[in-house]
């Protein structure tokens, strides 16, 4: 790192000024001229210089980076004391945990003002050892020994000072992202303690109250609140085993309700039983059927009929239900022809209600006489809308 090659880079320097002091001591011991020692000092004390400088840079730069997490860490204090959240009990552990992570970022950012201060001297000790150095051997004699020690002793602690950032910083981190984990576990905590629906509806009974311990599993039996979706309505009923085997999934339904008179809905088949079950001794299966739009006033729980359409023709010759006569195994009507009554077969197509359709043996035009109690009453095939859908499942 930075902060690694800054370090070694100075210890080296450091070291280099401790040779020549030596080698200084010894001359002057001996007697011995100075000069070369006083110019290879000032060459090392210029080397000394730019790893000193190089280390106070990477100490600034630790110092911001220390900075920047106090930062955050204000930041994150100032969040958990809002006028919302300081209510909130969840978040006191992160509170302390920011508390003393704001109180270690001090302490680092006074250690780190102590060591540019420790550097500081340290350049100034040696200034006074080029003093000695470069000055009466006199006075060099006197000043070297007390200006080295005090540059040694300077150095160590400033070493010291340096070494211990980085194991500091660290510690600051940790601390640093233990609290963001206390905060999203708080936050955890608070989202569990809302209680969200899995989609949207109407709430239609609420089974337990406040206080009371709610069973998991999904069966009726730990059922907590019941939702009633009113955008999708479903008409839910059963159909003979005469039938079933005419209704397919998505067939078109015509749909109404007892209460409410008038209005008519469609929808799609949705679900068919595969297994019958017994209602009153006879088979039956049951459907669902999807209303489309379903009515403003449509209620859940109310009763009501889906016809579901089977086929559908348009501009077919048809003729009324209560016309049609089976003689003899033989399906037909009777016209009236020259005044007389006359059995006639007709092959007949699709029906509904009230009308079915002719396929052959009646032509437009042909006057079928319809039963009733009043004689004489007759009636024309119909080709009008003519050829209405097939219903079943009343």
């Amino acid at each position: 790192s930075v902060m690694s090659s800054a370090l070694v880079d100075y210890v080296s320097a450091r070291d280099a000024i401790v040779r020549i002091c030596n080698d200084f001591d010894a001359a002057v011991s001996a007697g011995s001229d100075t000069s070369g020692i006083a110019a290879a000092y000032q060459t090392a004390q210029f080397t000394f210089n730019v790893s000193l400088s190089r280390l106070q840079a990477a100490v600034d730069a630790v110092t911001s980076q220390v900075s920047s997490a106090q930062s955050s860490v204000a930041a994150a204090v100032a969040s958990m004391n809002t006028q919302s959240s300081r209510s909130i009990s969840a978040y006191d552990p992160a509170r302390a945990d920011l508390s003393t992570l704001q109180s270690t970022f001090a302490t680092q950012s006074v250690a780190a003002t102590g060591v540019k201060t420790k550097l500081t001297q340290a350049s100034t000790s040696l200034s006074g050892i080029n003093d000695a150095v470069t000055g009466a051997i006199v006075n060099a004699i006197t000043a070297v020994s007390s200006a080295q020690d005090r540059a040694t002793t300077s150095i160590r602690q400033a070493e010291s000072a340096v070494a211990n950032i980085p194991f500091n910083l660290q510690t600051a981190q940790t601390s640093i992202d233990n609290a963001n984990n206390t905060v999203i576990t708080a936050r955890q905590n608070l989202d569990n303690a809302i209680l969200t629906a899995p989609s949207a509806g109407i709430v239609a009974a609420v089974a337990n109250q406040i206080g009371e311990f709610v069973a998991g599993g999904g069966n009726n039996n730990s059922v907590f609140i019941t939702l009633t979706n009113t955008t999708s309505m479903v008409l839910h009923g059963t159909v003979g085993e005469a039938d079933i085997a005419k209704l397919k999934i998505a067939q078109v339904a015509n749909v109404t309700v007892d209460a409410l008179t008038g209005q008519r809905m469609t929808g799609r088949v949705t679900s068919l039983d595969p297994v019958a079950t017994i209602s009153q001794g006879v088979p039956v299966y049951g459907i669902d059927v999807a209303i489309d739009i379903p009515s403003s006033s449509l209620k859940a729980g109310m009763s009501g009929t889906a016809s579901v359409i089977l086929a559908s023709k348009q501009g077919v010759l048809t003729v009324p239900n209560t016309t049609i006569r089976t003689v003899n195994g033989q399906r037909g009507v009777q016209v009236l022809k020259d005044g007389e009554v006359v059995d006639t077969p007709v092959q007949f197509g699709i029906a509904n209600d009230t009308v079915t359709e002719v396929v052959s043996g009646l032509a437009e035009g042909d006057v079928v006489v319809i039963p009733q109690a009043r004689a004489g009453a007759s009636a024309q095939p119909n080709r009008g809308p003519g050829g209405g859908p097939v219903f079943i499942g009343r």
